[in-house]
Formats: structure tokens, sequence, C-alpha cells
């Protein structure tokens, strides 16, 4: 299975991503989803809302940052940034490779919520010396965790990924019923498939 195709390119909005977010999660976990930044960010608080933050008004920049709030456990969610000391290019050997592994499996989640959304999915290396073979390669392993990673939103006791995929999808009346119980998983299992993700070199 490879990284899904995201259909045409009229998607969802950021403001419409927003809004799903806001409908399904800030109550219950107190949390905004919210773009204009020039930079992504999460920004956690001890006595308000948790701020998660995508860059300028980029529908798949949300999509990102929300991926990666939905994989972050509970500890993890309350440090700026999930804990994660973002390194920009040019990068070592070691500090790549790093990098890799902290965005493969966000990347592949965030394939998926874009899929769902109609929003264009893109690779991103974010690092615009990368050769093209090691570009590649990054594609090539975030199309791998797919399988995992639709296997996880399925059965994970954190239901973050799947309330959310099922907003997505509810946004675009995709489904009648928006928490019917097997809605998620039938449209999980008729997911379209792209070949070849394109790149990027932008973060988040």
């Amino acid at each position: 299975m490879k990284a899904p195709s995201c259909g045409h390119l009229s998607g969802l909005s950021a403001a419409e991503i927003e809004q799903c977010f806001a409908d399904t999660f800030a109550r219950r976990y107190r949390v905004k989803l919210q773009g204009g930044a020039s930079e992504p960010e999460y920004r956690p608080s001890t006595n308000g809302y948790h701020h998660l933050i995508y860059r300028e008004n980029f529908p798949a920049s949300a999509l990102h940052e929300v991926a990666h709030w939905c994989i972050a456990g509970e500890t993890r969610r309350k440090q700026v940034d999930f804990g994660y000391k973002y390194l920009p290019p040019p990068r070592s050997t070691r500090e790549t490779l790093a990098f890799r592994d902290f965005e493969r499996r966000p990347q592949a989640l965030e394939s998926v919520f874009a899929a769902a959304a109609r929003v264009r999915f893109v690779v991103s290396a974010d690092d615009l010396d990368l050769s093209p073979d090691a570009y590649q390669d990054f594609c090539v392993e975030v199309a791998r965790s797919v399988p995992d990673t639709v296997a996880w939103i399925q059965s994970s006791s954190d239901r973050r990924a799947y309330d959310f995929l099922g907003a997505l999808l509810a946004c675009r009346h995709i489904n009648s019923i928006a928490h019917e119980s097997d809605a998620v998983s039938h449209w999980l299992a008729t997911l379209s498939i792209n070949p070849f993700p394109q790149s990027s070199a932008g973060r988040g």
C-alpha cells in the first residue's frame, strides 16, 4: 500500500479543518487549532487552552499538525512541540535519519487525513539539498507506514485519529451519520491509492 491519493484539489479549507477539530476536541481536551504562523508550534497550557499552531492558512499544514497531536500521548502533549527540538537543515546523516524517524508516522497519518479532506498530500523532507534518491527513500518509508497507520486508527484505544477522520468525512458529507460505528472503517477500506507521493521542502 502506498500513500493515499487526495483526489481533486477542491477540498476542505483551513477554516473548515479548524472547525472540525474544534467540534471534535476543543471541549474535551481544551485545545485549539489555529493558523497564521510563519512556523508550526505546539504550546501546552497548565490553566487554559493548549494551542496547536500551523503555517499561514495552509490546509495541509493544519492536517500535519493534527497528525502530530493525534499521535502524541498525554505526557508529550504537556511539552512544547511535544518534546521535539526542531533542527533545521542542513543536517548530518544521523540528524536526517532522526528527522525521518520522527516524521514518518505523522506524515503517513497526514496522508490519510488529507485523503478524507481532499487536500493535496505532499511528502515533506524539509530539506532542499536532499538528493532525489534520499527523498524517494523517505517517500517509500512514509508509504510503507500507511497500512500500519490505518490499522492503528481502527484498533487503538486512543480514538482521536479515528474521531477526527470521522469529522472530516462528515464535513464533506461522506457519511450522513457522523458517528456511525463502521463508517470510518468502511471509508478506509475503499481508500484510493497514489503510487507516487510528491515532494516538498517546507516544514509543517
